[in-house]
C-alpha cells in the first residue's frame, strides 16, 4: 500500500513537468513567429528641441537695421500685404505660461485688425510671446502701415470744368432715372461714394456755369477720368500689442489690447499730413493713437475752403479743433463753444470776420441744432463772430459800407463758403471815391453773404451829402439829404433814393455867386422829390476820371472799388417849386 501511493505521486509529478514544458515550447514559438519592428525609444525632451531650433521661417523679419527695409523710408509706396519682409525670425521663445515646456513662434500676423482699421506690418521688433492659453501672441511692437477710407473728393479743374463754381445740388437716390435733373440712380451715388439706398436724399458739389450745374452724365463721366488716386498709408508704431488669432500661424490677427500710434521717427508721412474728409474740408493731422474697441483718437486742424483765407499771404483759413474721434469713414462731430478763431478775410467781400465758438460737423448722424440743416449735412457753424471793418470816417470807397462794424450768428460754411447774414453794430460814414466828394451816412444796415459773396441786403436811416461844388443850399452851406435807403445788389452795387424836404433849397454849384452878392444864380425851392442814388463797385466804362474837380489835393482809389456815383434829381409830381434865375 505504500508503494502504491509513492507511485502514484511519482507519476502526477511526471505529468505535471511534461504538462509546463509544452507550455514553455508553446510560448517560445509564438513569440518567435515575427521579429521585433519597434525603434528604440529616445528622449522626447531632445526631439522637441530639435525641432524648435529647426523651425519653419518667419515671413515678418525682426528689425535689426532699419536702413535694410525697403519700407522704412518710402512714403510713397503703396500698402498691401505683400509689404512684409520674408526673413527667419529663429528666436525661441519660452512660453511662462507651459512650465517646463517650449513653444516654437513660427511666424507673426502680417496683418494686424486695430478696431475699423488695418495695420500692414512692415517689421516686428525682437520679443514677443505666444500664449497658448488665450491663443495670442503678447507684447508685440514694431512699424506698420494705415490707410484711410475717406470718400472720393472731386475739385475744380480748370482744363475740364473752365469757369465754373461748385454749388451743392440734391438729388433723390432712385433704382432708376426718371428726371434727371433731380435723381440719381443707385450705382451712380455709389461711384460718387454717397449713400445708395433708394429714396434717400443726397448732395452732390456740382460744377456750376453762368449759374447752372453741368449735365449729371458729363459730370460722371468728367469725375472718372480725374478720380483722386487713393491716399498712401500713414506708418505707425505699435506698441506692447496683445493679438489674438484664429488658429497658430494665422496671416490675420485681432488687436485685444495695446495702442499704434503716427509719427513714427522718421515721420512717414511728414508732419502734418492732409487727409480729404468733404469736398472743400481737409484736416491737417499731427498725431493719431489707434486703440482696439474705440475710434482712433487725432490731433488736426480743419482747412476750410479756399474762399476763407487767413493772414496776408491769402492762406485758407484753420479750425483747431485739438484730440477728437474719427470713424473709419472719416466722420466726426466736435463742438467748440469757448474757442477763438480769425481773422478770416471772406472771398472779395473785404469782410474780415473772427468770432468764438464753432461746430465741425462732418457726420451723418447728427448735426447742430441752430444751424437748421439736417443730419447728413456736413460743414461748419460759427457760432458768433464780427467784422470790425475800419473806423467811421476814414474810408473812401463806393463799398466802404462793408467797412462797418457787423455781427453775425450761426453762420454757415459750406464747400462754395460762408453764408450768413451781417447787421451794423452802430451807424456808419464813408466817402465815395468816384466821383470824389460824397459822404454817405447810414444807420441800420444788412448784408446778406452766401457762397463767400454779397447776396443782397440794404442801407436804411441814412443819409448823403453832396459836394458843394456842384450843389449847396441857399445859405453856401453844403446840401445834405436826408432820409436815404439804399438796396445792395448782389454785385455790391447801391441804388435807392433820399427825400428832398419841402424847406431845402438846391442851387447849382459854382454858378450860386455869379449874380454878385447875396444873390442865387439858378435854384429850386420849396419841392417835394426824392434824390435817385446809384453807386457802381465797378468802374464806370464812360468815365474814369472824378465828375467834378478836386483842387489841391490827391486821393488814392482802391484798386478793387473804383466805382462811380450817379445822382439823378428824380421828378416828383404835385410838388410846386419856384425856380430862380440871375
Amino acid at each position: 500500500m505504500p508503494h502504491t501511493k509513492k507511485f502514484m505521486m511519482n507519476l502526477s509529478f511526471c505529468r505535471i513537468m511534461v504538462l509546463s514544458g509544452c507550455l514553455l515550447l508553446n510560448a517560445i514559438s509564438l513569440f518567435a513567429q515575427q521579429p521585433d519592428t519597434a525603434k528604440p525609444k529616445r528622449n522626447v525632451l531632445n526631439n522637441i528641441l530639435t525641432r524648435v531650433i529647426t523651425g519653419n521661417k518667419d515671413t515678418v523679419k525682426p528689425t535689426t537695421n532699419p536702413a535694410n527695409n525697403p519700407n522704412n523710408n518710402n512714403p510713397n509706396k503703396p500698402v498691401n500685404n505683400r509689404d512684409v519682409i520674408a526673413q527667419p525670425n529663429r528666436d525661441v521663445i519660452a512660453n511662462p505660461n507651459i512650465p517646463d515646456k517650449f513653444a516654437a513662434i513660427n511666424r507673426f500676423p502680417d496683418t494686424l485688425i486695430i478696431g475699423a482699421y488695418t495695420i500692414v506690418v512692415e517689421s516686428y521688433d525682437k520679443g514677443g510671446e505666444w500664449n497658448q492659453m488665450s491663443n495670442s501672441f503678447m507684447h508685440l511692437n514694431g512699424i506698420g502701415r494705415v490707410k484711410f477710407n475717406c470718400p472720393p473728393i472731386y475739385t475744380i479743374w480748370p482744363g475740364i470744368w473752365k469757369d465754373a463754381i461748385l454749388k451743392p445740388v440734391k438729388f433723390t437716390v432712385v433704382d432708376k432715372v426718371q428726371n434727371k435733373d433731380k435723381e440719381i440712380s443707385t450705382k451712380d451715388a455709389a461711384d460718387l461714394g454717397l449713400t445708395n439706398q433708394p429714396g434717400s436724399e443726397v448732395e452732390v458739389m456740382m460744377p456750376h456755369v453762368n449759374e447752372r450745374a453741368i449735365d449729371m452724365t458729363r459730370f460722371l463721366g468728367d469725375v472718372k477720368g480725374i478720380r483722386p488716386k487713393a491716399p498712401e498709408g500713414i506708418r505707425v508704431r505699435f506698441t506692447d500689442l496683445q493679438v489674438s488669432v484664429p488658429k497658430f500661424n494665422a496671416t490675420t490677427g485681432n488687436v485685444v489690447s495695446g495702442i499704434a500710434r503716427y509719427p513714427t521717427e522718421p515721420a512717414i508721412p511728414a508732419v502734418p499730413f492732409v487727409l480729404n474728409i468733404a469736398a472743400g474740408f481737409q484736416l491737417e493731422v499731427s498725431a493719431i493713437s489707434f486703440s482696439p474697441g474705440v475710434d482712433p483718437m487725432f490731433t488736426a486742424k480743419l482747412v476750410l475752403p479756399s474762399s476763407i483765407t487767413q493772414n496776408s499771404a491769402c492762406a485758407a483759413g484753420r479750425l483747431d479743433l485739438g484730440d477728437f474721434r474719427m470713424g473709419s469713414s472719416c466722420e466726426f462731430y466736435k463742438s467748440l463753444p469757448g474757442s477763438d478763431y480769425g481773422v478770416f478775410g471772406i472771398g472779395n467781400t473785404t469782410l474780415a470776420i473772427g468770432g468764438r465758438g464753432y461746430v465741425a460737423d462732418f457726420s451723418s448722424s447728427q448735426s447742430y441744432p441752430a444751424s437748421g440743416k439736417p443730419a447728413n449735412w456736413k460743414g461748419v457753424v460759427l457760432m458768433q463772430g464780427e467784422s470790425k471793418g475800419s473806423p467811421a470816417g476814414t474810408v473812401v470807397s463806393n463799398i466802404g459800407y462793408m467797412q462797418a462794424d457787423y455781427t453775425f450768428t450761426n453762420g454757415l460754411v459750406e464747400a462754395s463758403g460762408l453764408t450768413a447774414t451781417f447787421r451794423n453794430v452802430s451807424a456808419y460814414a464813408f466817402e465815395a471815391s468816384q466821383p470824389f466828394g460824397y459822404s454817405l451816412e447810414f444807420g441800420v444796415a444788412e448784408v446778406n453773404v452766401a457762397a463767400s459773396q454779397v447776396a443782397g441786403g440794404f442801407l436804411r436811416n441814412g443819409r448823403v451829402a453832396l459836394p458843394k461844388s456842384a450843389v449847396r443850399e441857399a445859405n453856401d452851406s453844403r446840401l445834405i439829404i436826408e432820409e436815404l435807403n439804399l438796396a445792395i445788389k448782389n454785385n455790391m452795387d447801391l441804388s435807392g433814393f433820399a427825400i428832398i424836404k419841402p424847406a431845402q433849397g438846391i442851387y447849382w454849384g459854382d454858378l450860386i455867386a455869379a449874380g454878385g452878392g447875396n444873390r442865387k444864380s439858378f435854384g429850386v425851392e420849396k419841392w417835394t422829390a426824392r434824390l435817385c442814388c446809384s453807386l457802381r463797385q465797378a468802374p464806370n466804362p464812360a468815365s474814369t476820371l472824378p465828375m467834378q474837380p478836386v483842387k489841391n489835393s490827391w486821393f488814392h482809389l482802391i484798386p478793387s472799388a473804383r466805382q462811380s456815383l450817379k445822382i439823378i434829381i428824380c421828378r416828383a409830381p404835385h410838388s410846386a417849386a419856384s425856380r430862380h434865375y440871375l
